[in-house]
């Protein structure tokens, strides 16, 4: 089972795992810059976002799974909107 998200990250390595329960659903971060969303019951990708500037290698639900934090290899934090895999927001790392 495992094997069908990494063919959804391409060549990149699989960086992050997040379930909502509530919407069966659950999304993905890789070493390929973009984000997946799949569905529980038949592990079939739902979407798929555009490539970020770098790897993603961190993401996580929003309590109430109406948004999706994710963190990249910079060290930035964005906040993705799980219907269109778009960042709405971001924040900076403050490193060099």
């Amino acid at each position: 089972m495992p094997q069908q998200i990494l063919i959804g990250h391409y060549d990149g390595e699989l960086w992050g795992l997040a379930i909502n329960q509530k919407n069966k659903q659950f999304v993905t971060s890789g070493g390929d810059k973009t984000i997946r969303l799949w569905d529980m019951d038949t592990k079939k990708m739902l979407m798929g976002s555009k490539p970020f500037d770098c790897d993603m290698r961190a993401i996580d639900w929003s309590q109430n799974g109406e948004l999706i934090a994710a963190g990249d290899v910079k060290g930035n934090i964005l906040l993705i909107d799980p219907k269109t895999l778009m960042a709405i927001d971001s924040k900076g790392s403050k490193s060099t």
